[in-house]
């Protein structure tokens, strides 16, 4: 039985060699074609005039469909025509290992002028180019093909007249790798010589490619490369084909990496490279648009479909404000796109180039490809050669010259590498068997990527939450385009809801894998939840069902929740309208101008959302443009009297009192917290103390304060004679523990009046910053009276200062720096090392005793790495929040 012929060769051969506009014919009578879904479809609707076109199977067939041979103007012939009086021209094809056709050559070829297309450096490589011209020869080169295929014509074939201005003897045909991307190209040649290769596309992806290389290529041309050589195209009438002049005939093909290949690299990136955060470049956006493919339309691939989590995983986990550098990359640097020459590299196929790549993601291309196409090798195999390689030492000068962090290129190659090919991939009805090859190495890729890192379980929960509240109505506010894969360390989600849903989410919360701790502060208008998760990362969600400022209503809800849209990633955004008046109203009321990151996320809206915005507010609030405009542009914070005059008595008396059942509920709960710093001249608090106000303020968005040794309410003692200001600058300019108080009246009363600033002081403290939710830092407490009473020129026993303690204000979390006494004096010299040594002692003592009296958190910390410290500082808040 004949071999079968797939229906895509014939497809192909139709494109290569006959008329766009046929009449198809096919007779088959044994069944040989093995047809594909969708086979011919092109050809269902053309002209009775077009010309008519036979593709034959058949053996010694004189006619079809009541036609003779004669009256045909081509025909494709498989099998074994009847003499007819058509021309015609015969091929040899070779097949690849499935049957499919891979090449095509005609008969009359004197030499193998199409191994020119059949760059690689492998075994089976050699032996065919050592083989094959021999045959030639001999006379012997049909032993080398598959088939033989005739075509018979009344007319040139196609090529004669699309390659018009190109003189060339022969030809043969590389149908191309299959896929969405497939292409042909023809090897033209004369006097034995390849001269020309030109792609013809056959979709409209080979098409987008073709175009994009042209691109590519006249930039490299710009650049004037002077150790790398690159293919020379030429115009012809037809702009859908592609032309390049063949003058390589002296090169040879290097299956290793070599120190051209790093020259090539080092040339490239010198001329083109920039600078960009990761979540700024093209190339992420790229990255992220084929994970979210994936994700949304999923594959049948099931190995790739187990790998979309891990793609996730390690894409969430990607620094996305770290500059990177980037360059021009070929993005198909493999040893069958490059030759050796004299003067460097030669390398053609530039059609998956583009500008800005992250560097090394050609050397990392060149490695995975040759490893996995060539030799079907394993992951650990494939890094450990690369790691070998970038040890060299010209590597190692590219590397540090563009201090290039080569663990993040090599994920973003992985990302980029699996979730474009894996997009593609999944449009295949079939797949190669190298295909799974390399799904395997990506596996195990992503395994030990992943292996170490700690998953971002916030960036996790706010996915999962947005599709568990899908069916519910709410309306995220001040969105402003925000991807949820892309949320920002230090922002909070305001969510509208109806009060009746506002629980259900605050289970959802409760009940998540992720959280450790779920916080939740109920108010008249809204539910405040803080989530801290396990692995260190925080989040707060607001749960608005009224839009409330202390006393005064805002804006309706209703007509918000009703205007809502659902946007690409299913999030329900209202109308920009109710957005914009939210955010004016919200900031308005609290004094502030709205952040600029709002306005201009309002100045990229469509010219008709903006106008109906500011007609809405315009007539809503009373404000003319030029008011709105400064308002909106964040230039202004406004007045919006009309918002404080929309409500009627009976409105306004219910706002007070459940304003008032607010502030009381808050201070008699106390949603703030005390924390307090101790510890010796040079221990390093101040400094601590600024990064972790830093810290609470952009990750926990609280309000902090910071007071110094205590509430303040009562000036310092020489106030009363010097006057604030100048008491204060002379408190500044002398050093601590230089007093020479050795009264003891002197002492009491001075300690008297100290004692009496805490006690009155720590209830202002209370209302004034612990009722709102304030965080408060002081540096130093009561606990110097204690230890160290030198320090406030006081003079009296320890335990009387202790036993005072019961009447202050017990902060829930207290700290205690110390260091060892060469660091201290390194630092600041106020200080002897037995002074050191003794008040550290003292200190440390102290907060061994509270802690086991007391009902809050005694530290002490070895201050020595910041970083360190602030990690300890931040667990302990988490715990105790």
């Amino acid at each position: 039985m004949k071999a079968k012929v797939q229906s895509t060769d014939v497809e192909i051969l139709l494109k290569a060699y006959f008329p766009k506009d046929i009449q198809l014919f096919i007779f088959d009578p044994s069944q040989i074609m093995d047809w594909n879904d969708g086979a011919f479809k092109d050809y269902n609707n053309c002209s009775f005039e077009a010309p008519k076109v036979l593709v034959n199977f058949g053996r010694r067939t004189a006619y079809c469909n009541g036609y003779n041979l004669n009256e045909f103007d081509y025909i494709l012939d498989f099998g074994k025509c009847r003499k007819n009086q058509l021309r015609k021209t015969s091929f040899n094809s070779l097949n690849n290992p499935d049957g499919s056709l891979r090449w095509l050559f005609p008969k009359s070829l004197k030499r193998p002028t199409f191994l020119s297309l059949y760059n690689s450096d492998s075994l089976k490589a050699k032996i065919l180019c050592l083989l094959l011209p021999i045959l030639y020869v001999l006379g012997l080169k049909s032993l080398f093909s598959h088939r033989s295929i005739h075509i018979y014509h009344r007319f040139p074939l196609k090529i004669h007249q699309a390659f018009k201005g190109i003189h060339f003897e022969n030809h043969s045909l590389f149908t191309g790798t299959p896929g969405p991307n497939r292409k042909l190209v023809f090897e033209l040649n004369n006097h034995f010589k390849t001269t020309h290769f030109i792609k013809v596309p056959l979709n409209r992806d080979s098409l987008n490619l073709i175009q994009r290389e042209k691109r590519m290529l006249r930039k490299l041309k710009s650049l004037d490369l002077k150790h790398v050589e690159i293919p020379k195209l030429l115009q012809l009438e037809e702009e859908n084909i592609q032309v390049i002049e063949n003058n390589q005939n002296t090169s040879k093909v290097s299956g290793n990496w070599t120190k051209a290949h790093t020259d090539f690299l080092a040339e490239v990136y010198e001329k083109s490279t920039v600078l960009d955060k990761v979540e700024y470049s093209f190339f992420y956006e790229i990255i992220q648009t084929n994970l979210l493919n994936l994700e949304r339309n999923g594959t049948k691939l099931d190995k790739l479909k187990s790998l979309i989590p891990q793609l996730r995983e390690l894409f969430d986990q990607l620094p996305k404000y770290k500059q990177v550098p980037l360059g021009i990359a070929h993005k198909d640097f493999t040893p069958w796109n490059i030759l050796n020459t004299p003067n460097g590299l030669y390398v053609y196929d530039w059609e998956f180039g583009s500008s800005q790549t992250p560097l090394l993601f050609d050397f990392f291309h060149f490695h995975f490809q040759s490893e996995i196409m060539q030799g079907n090798k394993d992951f650990h195999s494939i890094k450990s050669k690369m790691d070998q390689e970038l040890n060299q030492a010209e590597i190692q000068n590219l590397i540090e010259k563009h201090d290039i962090d080569v663990a993040l290129h090599l994920e973003l190659y992985m990302l980029y590498q699996i979730g474009y090919y894996g997009v593609l991939y999944s449009r295949q009805i079939e797949c190669h068997e190298q295909v799974f090859w390399q799904l395997e190495v990506w596996s195990q890729a992503l395994e030990e990527l992943i292996k170490g890192k700690v998953p971002n379980q916030k960036q996790q929960f706010i996915y999962e939450l947005c599709n568990a509240v899908h069916d519910t109505r709410y309306a995220w506010l001040k969105h402003a385009g925000i991807s949820i894969h892309n949320f920002p360390e230090n922002s909070d989600i305001d969510l509208a809801v109806l009060l009746e849903d506002g629980e259900g989410i605050i289970r959802l919360c409760e009940n998540s894998p992720y959280v450790q701790r779920v916080l939740v502060s109920r108010k008249s208008y809204m539910k405040k939840v803080e989530l801290f998760f396990k692995e260190g990362s925080y989040l707060s969600l607001d749960l608005i069902h009224e839009f409330k400022r202390k006393s005064q209503r805002m804006m309706d809800i209703k007509p918000l929740l009703r205007s809502v849209t659902r946007n690409e990633e299913g999030i329900l955004i209202p109308d920009v309208r109710f957005d914009m008046e939210y955010m004016m109203c919200f900031y308005n009321l609290n004094n502030a101008h709205i952040p600029s990151k709002y306005c201009h996320w309002f100045g990229r809206q469509s010219f008709s959302d903006k106008e109906r915005t500011n007609n809405y507010l315009m007539s809503k609030y009373r404000l003319n443009l030029k008011e709105l405009n400064q308002i909106l542009s964040g230039e202004s914070k406004g007045s919006l009297n009309s918002l404080r005059m929309n409500l009627d008595w009976k409105e306004r008396f219910s706002g007070y009192i459940n304003y008032a059942a607010d502030t009381i509920k808050s201070i008699w709960k106390s949603e703030g917290m005390l924390i307090t710093f101790s510890g010796v001249d040079g221990a390093g608090k101040s400094t601590v103390l600024e990064n972790l106000k830093e810290k609470l303020q952009s990750k926990y968005r609280k309000e902090v304060v910071v007071l110094r040794h205590r509430p303040s309410i009562l000036p310092i003692l020489s106030a009363w004679k010097y006057g604030k200001d100048k008491a204060e600058k002379m408190a500044v300019s002398t050093l601590p523990r230089t007093g020479n108080n050795n009264s003891l009246l002197s002492s009491v009363l001075r300690y008297t009046y100290y004692l009496a600033d805490y006690i009155i002081g720590q209830w202002a403290v209370r209302f004034k910053y612990l009722s709102r939710g304030k965080i408060v830092l002081y540096d130093r407490y009561y606990f110097d009276f204690i230890v160290d009473g030198k320090r406030s020129n006081l003079d009296l026993p320890n335990w009387f200062t202790k036993m005072a303690y019961r009447f202050i204000d017990k902060p829930k979390l207290n700290f205690f720096l110390y260091a060892k006494p060469q660091v201290i004096l390194e630092r600041k010299q106020e200080l002897d090392e037995q002074s050191i040594i003794h008040l550290t002692s003292k200190y440390q003592n102290l907060f061994l005793d509270l802690s086991k009296k007391e009902d809050a958190t005694y530290i002490s910390i070895e201050n020595v790495d910041l970083n360190r410290t602030l990690n300890k500082l931040e667990r302990q808040y988490a715990e105790a929040a």
